[in-house]
């Protein structure tokens, strides 16, 4: 017996069969049926105007289905270009589609969330959170908006589901390694930043951030190759003055003087450029070159704390300890919680025959350095505990007494963060603004 053939209804022969031929009578196969069966001839006759109906329906309700979502993509892609109007325009073109009552609410809050009205961002996004199609997001964006609001415990709970909800949520990495930054949670923001930068691999913020991180802790080879990664990744990034200047820094902390001169060869003559080249000279002995780059460096800023303790170091190399002695008062006078200074004026008091003043240094050296241990103990206890509200005042006060008010102010500000009601923070922050706290501190109020 022959195989049967593999054919359409229609014909056998492989082509598909129209609905209905041109003349609109009933299709061949229909005819066939209805003459061997005459008595279901009305019933395969609405069976025709059924699928008739069903077809010319389908373009409608795929239409109806599919424009909303167009919609609410191209009002995503817009956002990524800072276009409002476009997404605000979107949400009320969705309003009133109870299907899509979630993504309207998204887009509301992302209009919200980028004009800096961030809880009522948080309630528009908390109406998208069931949603299937919207929930990851509005959870990434809550906790953004939760973040830049300082409500740091609540951002950190959003952001977490945010990624358990799709791992592949790159900005909400970013901004829960920003938190674990700014509360201290260094090893829980590397942890972040690592992740973003396999995400993300054209992005040099993470590696450099890392490298940041890695430098305060004086983890130098780290702090090297994850400052280098930035640069690979974009060479002639924003940052890429600071990069070059604190790749330098770690170099010349591991003794690579020629390395660190290569890095800043690179960089833009700025004073802390300056005064990193004139030490990585003064270690090569070319004294004559490190000379004429302090001096460049004190000319854009007389107060340069390194380049006065490189020329201090000449001055005692040349064999004149009383004018590293002028060098070093100076450079106390104008930073007078910098413990290196007090230790190297001891040195050259001790060079120039001063002993007596040497020994009245003595005791600031010790309190200071007394202060630099308690604010690492400190640090570390923050590492360990993400909560505590008071271990980051205590912080906050420390660093006040180290002369960082700067880094005084971060440390109240994520203690607020923590506990809103932290009578303590809150009130050394009112200080700090009484007394006109640096611009710097302020600029981190954004």
């Amino acid at each position: 017996m022959a195989p049967k053939s593999r054919g359409t209804l229609a014909d056998g022969q492989g082509s598909s069969p129209a609905l209905s031929d041109t003349t609109g009578n009933t299709p061949a196969p229909l005819c066939r049926l209805a003459s061997r069966f005459p008595g279901t001839r009305w019933l395969l006759w609405m069976f025709a105007v059924v699928l008739a109906l069903a077809a010319a329906a389908a373009p409608a309700w795929l239409a109806e289905k599919t424009a909303p979502d167009r919609l609410f993509q191209r009002a995503k892609q817009a956002l990524a270009q800072n276009d409002l109007a476009t997404v605000h325009a979107a949400a009320e073109a969705l309003n009133g589609l109870a299907a899509y009552e979630p993504h309207r609410h998204l887009l509301e809050g992302m209009v919200l969330l980028h004009s800096n009205r961030l809880l009522e961002a948080v309630q528009h996004f908390r109406l998208a959170n069931e949603h299937p199609e919207t929930k990851g997001l509005a959870y990434a964006l809550s906790g953004e908006a939760l973040y830049k609001a300082k409500r740091f415990r609540d951002a950190q709970r959003i952001l977490v589901e945010a990624i358990r909800i799709d791992p592949s949520y790159t900005d909400a990495r970013r901004w829960l390694a920003a938190l674990y930054y700014d509360i201290g949670m260094m090893d829980h923001a590397l942890e972040q930043l690592q992740a973003v930068a396999e995400q993300a691999p054209a992005d040099p913020r993470p590696a450099r951030l890392r490298g940041l991180i890695y430098k305060d802790f004086e983890a130098y080879e780290r702090a090297v190759a994850e400052y280098r990664e930035s640069l690979r990744r974009a060479p002639n990034q924003p940052d890429k003055q600071a990069v070059l200047v604190e790749l330098a820094y770690c170099q010349l902390k591991l003794g690579r003087a020629a390395e660190a001169l290569e890095t800043l060869r690179r960089a833009s003559p700025t004073a802390d450029a300056l005064a990193l080249q004139a030490e990585c000279c003064q270690l090569q002995g070319d004294e004559a070159t490190a000379k004429k780059l302090v001096r460049d460096a004190l000319r854009l800023d007389p107060k340069h704390l390194g380049a006065k303790l490189v020329k201090a170091a000449l001055e005692l190399a040349d064999g004149d300890p009383a004018a590293a002695v002028r060098t070093l008062e100076k450079a106390a006078e104008d930073h007078p919680k910098e413990y290196l200074v007090r230790y190297k004026l001891i040195q050259a008091y001790e060079r120039a025959g001063r002993k007596d003043l040497a020994r009245g240094q003595v005791q600031a050296m010790n309190e200071l350095r007394q202060l630099r241990t308690q604010f690492a103990e400190l640090h570390n206890k923050a590492m360990k505990d993400p909560v505590s509200a008071d271990i980051r005042y205590q912080l906050g006060v420390l660093a006040n007494k180290l002369g960082k008010p700067e880094l005084a102010y971060t440390w109240f500000t994520a203690a607020l963060a923590l506990q809103p009601d932290h009578p303590a923070a809150r009130q050394a922050l009112s200080e700090m603004w009484r007394n006109d706290v640096p611009t710097g501190a302020k600029a981190a109020d954004r």
